[in-house]
């Protein structure tokens, strides 16, 4: 029994080529969401750790730009307490 064919190549030569060709460049994507989430991760921890480093003082420059970072950083709908206590924390701040 004869393989089938597409163009005159067989068509497990046509997967082989696609194979060549689309691995490299999915593990490129992989690659790039990965080092995506990482960065994420480490943007987090970057504010949760200057905020905590400046908690004595809540006018130091760099408490202020952490906290208006934490909006942006903790934005998904898993963080929903952590911006709650955000929302707090600013309101006690500017009584």
């Amino acid at each position: 029994m004869s393989e089938p064919t597409f163009l005159g190549i067989a068509v497990s030569n046509w997967v082989m080529i696609f194979a060549i060709v689309m691995g490299p460049i999915l593990a490129v994507q992989v690659q790039k969401i990965l080092e995506g989430i990482k960065e994420g991760k480490e943007r987090r921890i970057r504010v949760f750790k200057d905020l905590m480093a400046t908690r004595a003082s809540a006018l130091a420059y760099q408490h202020v730009v952490a906290l208006n970072m934490v909006g942006l950083e903790f934005h998904d709908k898993k963080y929903t307490k952590v911006l709650n206590a955000w929302t707090t924390y600013l309101d006690h701040l500017s009584l």
